[in-house]
């Protein structure tokens, strides 16, 4: 995750580290898992500029880790697949530590 400031300069400098990294690592950008997010100030022109420069898709939210990152507040829905997921594994540890209690009786 990079932020930075909108402006052309900025970004064209981005982009030339990504290429010069992406030539000296080895590996290669994923343009259909790269995003660009733009604060409410950024006018649309800009914003078209700027993600074709850098070839990123202009998005309003994204995930990010597992939590979603947006310029809004976020609510109760956004941190549901967060919570269905701990919900998950609260009840797979339960029963594991349940069959391990029950196994130790037994020996």
């Amino acid at each position: 995750m990079i932020f930075s400031e909108a402006s052309m300069k900025v970004v064209k400098e981005i982009r030339n580290i990504l290429l010069e990294f992406c030539n000296w690592s080895g590996q290669n950008k994923n343009y259909h898992k790269s995003f660009i997010l733009f604060g409410k100030a950024v006018k649309r022109r800009k914003k078209k500029i700027i993600s074709r420069l850098i070839g990123f898709k202009p998005v309003k939210e994204m995930n990010y880790l597992g939590v979603k990152v947006a310029l809004r507040r976020l609510v109760g829905a956004d941190f549901h697949n967060i919570l269905h997921q701990l919900w998950g594994n609260l009840i797979l540890w339960g029963i594991n530590l349940f069959f391990l209690n029950l196994l130790s009786s037994w020996f």
